[in-house]
């Protein structure tokens, strides 16, 4: 497939997902709806072939899942799931790929809450070393913006614990 097609099909991608979750959106606030939208358009991005940012959008529906969650007694329930263990640290990590002091402050406040939550849930699996690795990797980047000795000591506790169970998780992590 040459790029142009590539392109075209990334960009006729990003339409058709934003009108259909337009449309989805008005029917139901459903938080599975807004986390759906966030990874769909999170794939688009990283295919390379939309030159347009919209990762703003992505951390919005990312948000917006987690108010729901949070605000909506209907949904409260989803907080003791791995799914919203999960959302919490993709939403930190789509932050930290913006790498601004804000964002990082801001991503591990949401690193810390999916790292809880998968602890009070007694869930170790890929998914929660993925958490803690990127959980101490933006610890150390906000050391080294801040120079506040906390953020290191933490990430230095985080990567100890990664250390110990190295033998329960493969090496992607």
């Amino acid at each position: 497939m040459s790029v142009e097609k590539a392109v075209f099909f990334a960009e006729s991608a990003l339409d058709d997902t934003r009108r259909t979750f337009d449309e989805i959106e008005k029917t139901t606030m459903h938080p599975y709806i807004k986390y759906q939208k966030a990874r769909i358009l999170q794939m688009i991005q990283q295919s390379g072939y939309v030159a347009e940012d919209f990762s703003s959008d992505q951390i919005n529906a990312f948000k917006e899942a987690i108010w729901i969650i949070k605000t909506n007694p209907q949904f409260n329930i989803i907080q003791q799931t791995k799914s919203y263990a999960s959302v919490l640290w993709l939403l930190g990590y789509q932050l930290i790929q913006i790498d601004e002091t804000n964002n990082r402050l801001e991503a591990e406040k949401y690193f810390e809450d999916s790292k809880e939550a998968f602890e009070n849930l007694k869930i170790r699996d890929k998914e929660y070393y993925q958490c803690v690795s990127h959980m101490a990797r933006n610890c150390l980047e906000i050391y080294k913006l801040t120079k506040k000795v906390p953020y290191l000591r933490q990430s230095r506790r985080l990567c100890e614990l990664l250390r110990q169970d190295r033998n329960k998780y493969d090496g992607t992590t």
